[in-house]
């Protein structure tokens, strides 16, 4: 709630006196201040009733009394006040006697966010901002309100576990409405001291904690964790670390300051010591939730995935080099604490390309055409009993150097290789044992094949080229049997 806060209800009593409306700051007030004293009972709660008429641009009156919460971002009236947090509400009922009975309820005076300008939410202890940029909202108005939690004035609705391998740095703060869908990006600061990050050891020793390791972080109700928000920047001079939110999590929302030095666990790979003949690997594990894993070769980083809420990771297909390949993983958390590497898995890669290619073919429409689904299709001798795969360089006049397909042999012994892929504005090649794109920045009219053996080879007749379509290309394959040469690009990164 904010600005004028109409107050409605029921103050009553058989010998009936006064009624006082009072409000204090927190769940459980030491002091209280006055908002309305009156003589006159109040028997009938219009509110409940449906007797109210709101108007909307200046509500209502409340019967028991209308609370001044304040409204300093605007020219609302005569605000004197400039009331933020929790505070409670107490309706006192005393009659001739000097009996009393009161009833009370515990509010949160928040901060208006309009659709048209924006605006600022703050903590009542000036420690927690929500910056909120035009048209960051979708409501027209949007009561948001950010607060610290404590016992006495702001307990926490439910009961949340803070981590252990983590340090708080302040404290936690409660964001209202959870689930808020931002229109455009907000940006989150929170704000410490320096007495926020001294911490003592079990020897008794004052040390601090790493500016460099902290970062702010949310709590997940359903999964019960704190989960880093990425991109945390850190402003040290200014003790304050800032986010852009999105979104604000569902069901219940606490955002904290945490500094993390704790490395996490080794993560584990799944894939045992191989024999392959693929140019990729993918290569998959299990590892500290949420963190990312970097696959190593050597202390080169060859891929890197993210791991899920269930810890399970799966790193994207990265090259291997021809022979012996030893790879481990390594976890990285979200302050930049890295694991000490797996168990090194090793995997090597020989080639039994075919001793001689025969022919070389590309089959598709007699007219290539953007967005079309292209064959091609290698003729060898086999040099190996067992499924092989080999390579051929798709190019056109207007990419001389191509792209590399890996193609695959269509069954034991056959002899026979094959890899698909498709031509328009990106060249996608499709084969059983990888996935790539390449620009092609102009479409060919007719593919044709070639041979280093037997340049001419053509399956059919070229068409003329179109007048209406301009930058068409002719497109070729070569095959290529020596297994370093077809290795070189991918080697260099140029593939």
């Amino acid at each position: 709630m904010r600005a004028t806060v109409p107050v409605f209800g029921v103050a009553t009593a058989g010998a009936f006196k006064l009624y006082r409306l009072e409000y204090g700051e927190g769940a459980s007030p030491n002091e209280w201040h006055p908002i309305r004293v009156s003589h006159t009972p109040q028997t009938v709660d219009p509110w409940a009733a449906g007797k109210v008429k709101w108007d909307a641009n200046r509500g209502a009156q409340g019967n028991l009394g209308d609370w001044q919460t304040g409204l300093t971002s605007y020219a609302y009236g005569r605000q004197t006040a400039n009331l933020n947090g929790a505070y409670t509400l107490r309706l006192t009922v005393e009659d001739k006697s000097g009996e009393t009975a009161e009833a009370r309820v515990v509010v949160t005076v928040a901060r208006v966010i309009t659709r048209e300008v924006g605006g600022i939410a703050e903590s009542c202890d000036g420690r927690a901002f929500l910056n909120v940029p035009p048209g960051g909202v979708a409501s027209p108005f949007l009561l948001v309100s950010i607060q610290p939690l404590d016992e006495v004035r702001n307990p926490a609705p439910t009961e949340i576990a803070l981590p252990k391998a983590m340090s708080l740095v302040g404290r936690v703060y409660e964001f209202q409405p959870p689930g808020l869908e931002l229109m455009k990006p907000a940006a989150l600061r929170m704000q410490y001291d320096a007495a926020d990050l001294i911490r003592k050891t079990p020897e008794g020793r004052r040390i601090a904690l790493p500016e460099d390791k902290l970062g702010i972080y949310e709590y997940h109700a359903t999964e019960q964790s704190w989960r880093r928000v990425p991109d945390c920047r850190l402003l040290t001079g200014a003790k304050e670390i800032s986010v852009e939110l999105k979104g604000v999590t569902p069901h219940v929302a606490f955002y904290a300051i945490m500094a993390d030095a704790t490395p996490p666990d080794v993560p584990t790979l799944d894939t045992e010591a191989a024999e392959t003949e693929k140019s990729k690997v993918r290569l998959s594990g299990k590892a500290e939730p949420y963190a990312s894993v970097e696959i190593l070769d050597g202390e080169t980083v060859r891929s890197v995935a993210e791991v899920g809420g269930e810890g399970e990771f799966s790193a994207p297909a990265f090259p291997l080099k021809e022979g012996e390949n030893v790879l481990s993983a390594r976890a990285v958390d979200g302050a930049g604490n890295k694991s000490e590497p797996s168990a090194p898995v090793k995997i090597v890669r020989r080639l039994h390309p075919p001793r001689q290619a025969k022919a070389v073919e590309i089959l598709g429409t007699l007219k290539a055409e953007r967005d079309s689904l292209y064959l091609v299709r290698l003729v060898g001798e086999d040099s190996d009993s067992r499924v092989n795969t080999c390579w051929a360089r798709v190019v056109s006049d207007s990419d001389p150097k191509g792209i590399d397909l890996e193609l695959t042999e269509t069954g034991l012994q056959t002899g026979v290789y094959v890899a698909t892929f498709v031509v328009g504005v990106k060249t996608v090649l499709r084969s059983t044992s990888s996935r790539r794109r390449a620009r092609e920045r102009r479409s060919p009219p007719w593919p044709r094949r070639t041979t280093p053996s037997a340049q001419s080879l053509s399956m059919w007749t070229p068409c003329p080229r179109p007048r209406r379509q301009s930058r068409v290309e002719p497109i070729r394959a070569n095959a290529r049997t020596d297994s370093r040469e077809a290795l070189a690009p991918w080697e260099n990164g140029q593939a």
